[in-house]
């Protein structure tokens, strides 16, 4: 008998499907992100703003982090954004809004950060702009080539849906771990 992770029996309960095809639908969802994480590698223009972002990012103190991460969140709070858009509007956040919209409703957004986890694109506005302090990029760019994430099943306020957190880290062409990837995908 196959074992069930804790995100199957959760996801069985919350949408009332067995656990059969929980575990069925997940490893679905896991082969279909890893192949869009190949995708991403793939995609110069991702893969270059990435490497864009490290660059202009090396210098950056904790404290620097922090002070990013505050004007972000307070332009999400109060609806005025200057850096929000700036990011929601370059090329590779436009390559994710692409994948998405390619996805037929099954990610609810999708994100990338850099080496010192702060976003680089992304599809939708995220709550935050650092995701250095969480297990979605210290569990996969830290952990090098290959790494991948499985949250547990949460509902997502940005989203508005009941979501797990897949994700990845994001090599290069020459194998290096750049950067990592979320894909929110929606268990409803």
């Amino acid at each position: 008998m196959k074992k069930l992770s804790f995100l199957a029996i959760t996801t069985a309960l919350l949408t009332g499907t067995s656990l059969t095809s929980t575990a069925q639908d997940l490893d679905a969802f896991k082969a279909q992100v890893l192949e869009d994480v190949a995708k991403i590698a793939s995609n110069s223009v991702i893969t270059s703003k990435i490497k864009e972002r490290n660059t202009a990012h090396a210098s950056l103190t904790e404290a620097d982090i922090l002070k990013l991460d505050g004007v972000w969140r307070e332009e999400v709070k109060s609806g005025t954004y200057n850096v929000v858009d700036t990011l929601l509007n370059n090329d590779a956040s436009k390559e994710l809004v692409k994948m998405k919209d390619e996805s037929k409703g099954v990610y609810g957004e999708i994100f990338i950060m850099d080496d010192k986890g702060l976003n680089v694109a992304t599809s939708d506005v995220t709550s935050d702009y650092w995701q250095g302090d969480e297990a979605k990029w210290k569990e996969t760019y830290l952990k090098g080539a290959g790494s991948t994430h499985i949250s547990e099943v949460e509902f997502d306020e940005s989203v508005q849906a009941f979501t797990a957190q897949i994700s990845s880290a994001i090599s290069d062409e020459t194998g290096a771990v750049i950067g990592a990837v979320t894909f929110s995908v929606i268990m409803e």
